[in-house]
């Protein structure tokens, strides 16, 4: 069965991330400090911006190419106290019990996705969170597994956790960018297209690289 092209194309590696080359340097550098275990260095990256732009593939990618495993949770599905306590418990500074066993000891990563979904109805869950990673043991040096939190807009208790954090703001892609990807899946499908076309399709994309890709498969398999 083939792969869905949002898939297909995904980033693999970091210098897939279609990303400034600023934000990129402070992502690097966090989790750099946070392994150096640079005192002040905070537990938790927190990117946020609008769907579509790469958050959750920075995120992932990020930790797996700095050895970590990467345990990723829909933060909207973790809103009671409770719920988050016992997860973050059996995971937070821990290894990979699959990697144990390969004799690889890999730590875990920790990816919060959607973490605005987290604060609707809000039953502690975000109080808990903020409480694991900003407490005291980690005020010195960073202690535990790292976090990253993404979130597509940010309320009065988000700001608070954004400035606990390092945090990157993902803008939504210039077209130079939005080119430099659709000629990347182009060449790959050995597809020729002219650039009035293409820029009708960035422009139909709105600054979102997964309807971007959608459009392409779209156009791809109703030629006509």
């Amino acid at each position: 069965m083939n792969k869905l092209w949002f898939e297909k194309y995904r980033p693999k590696c970091l210098k897939d991330i279609l990303l400034s080359s600023n934000d990129l340097k402070t992502a690097k550098e966090w989790i750099k400090n946070f392994q150096e275990k640079r005192e002040k260095t905070p537990v938790c990256l927190f990117l946020y911006g609008e769907p579509g732009t790469g958050k959750t593939s920075l995120a992932k990618i990020l930790l797996e190419e700095n050895g970590y495993d990467s345990c990723e949770f829909n933060a909207s599905e973790m809103r009671n106290q409770k719920q988050v306590r016992e997860t973050l418990a059996e995971i937070n500074g821990n290894h990979n019990v699959l990697d144990f066993m390969k004799s690889k000891k890999k730590a875990m990563g920790i990816v919060m996705d959607e973490i605005d979904g987290m604060n609707s109805n809000d039953k502690g869950g975000l109080s808990e969170l903020m409480s694991v990673m900003f407490s005291k043991k980690n005020k010195k040096v960073p202690t535990g597994s790292p976090f990253i939190c993404i979130s597509n807009s940010i309320d009065k208790k988000i700001r608070q956790l954004k400035e606990k954090s390092v945090s990157i703001k993902i803008g939504k892609p210039n077209k130079m960018l939005m080119t430099k990807l659709i000629e990347r899946i182009l060449n790959n499908e050995n597809i020729e297209i002219d650039y009035i076309e293409l820029g009708k399709i960035i422009a139909h994309a709105q600054g979102d690289y997964r309807r971007l890709v959608n459009i392409l498969e779209f156009l791809f398999y109703n030629k006509k």
